[in-house]
């Protein structure tokens, strides 16, 4: 099994894949990932979630991304996917992509 973290960003995003004996691997087919819950996530997470066991990481939850002493984007996602391999990812709520229209439509519409 391969674990997949991805630290998200509007313009550019790093990932990590690690294998279970959390060794980085560049390949990702069949991986559990993790992706952190940020403004874009969705797309991201819409197009992983068709062939990967995907989840969305609550950072606020996950506390050892917030506490690392050394942080920068390559560090997070890989500590994104050591948490998921060990099972300590605090899931946020990834809403269907249904209700993503639903929300931009009224947003829009509230001028």
């Amino acid at each position: 099994m391969y674990y997949l973290g991805i630290d998200l960003h509007k313009d550019e995003s790093h990932a990590a894949v690690l294998d279970d004996d959390a060794e980085v691997v560049e390949e990702d087919a069949g991986a559990k990932a993790a992706i952190e819950a940020t403004s874009n996530y969705y797309t991201v997470y819409d197009t992983l979630d068709q062939h990967l066991d995907v989840v969305v990481a609550d950072l606020s939850q996950t506390k050892a991304i917030g506490y690392a002493e050394v942080k920068n984007d390559w560090l997070d996602a890989k500590l994104l996917a050591h948490l998921r391999r060990a099972g300590m990812i605090a899931e946020s709520y990834a809403r269907p992509r249904s209700s993503e229209s639903a929300a931009h439509s009224c947003a829009a519409g509230s001028d």
